[in-house]
């Protein structure tokens, strides 16, 4: 998080940015807020405690609770790489799952980032 002081903090070119280390108020892992402020929750990877970025204290909104068959990402957090030749992140990822007719589907979103071009959404179902 990056803060431009006003005032007696501000250096004779001008405000200069300080940097501000997260550390996760559930475990005390660092954290890393990959979309800068567009963030309204970050989770954190130690814990998976979803906590609100808006906040200053980031508060805990929710805290993981133990799902059996844990997903995990075939393209890691953090991951950079090309979408119709714009260069993105992988900040977030999800396995979402509906039920029809007693059939379970479950498939892995991946929420991608560029600054520039926004937010877009990858899927993946069976490793396609």
């Amino acid at each position: 998080m990056v803060v431009s002081p006003v005032g007696p903090d501000a250096g004779p070119a001008g405000p200069q940015a300080r940097v501000k280390s997260l550390k996760c108020p559930t475990c005390g892992a660092q954290l890393a807020v990959r979309s800068f402020e567009n963030a309204v929750t970050v989770v954190c990877r130690s814990c998976h405690s979803i906590l609100d970025a808006k906040d200053p204290n980031l508060r805990v909104l929710q805290q993981f609770a133990a799902a059996t068959g844990e997903a995990h990402p075939l393209i890691p957090l953090g991951a950079r790489g090309k979408l119709h030749g714009t260069d993105y992140m992988a900040i977030g990822f999800q396995r979402r799952t509906i039920t029809v007719d007693s059939v379970d589907y479950s498939w892995h979103e991946y929420l991608l980032f560029n600054p520039y071009k926004g937010y877009r959404y990858l899927t993946e179902y069976n490793g396609h």
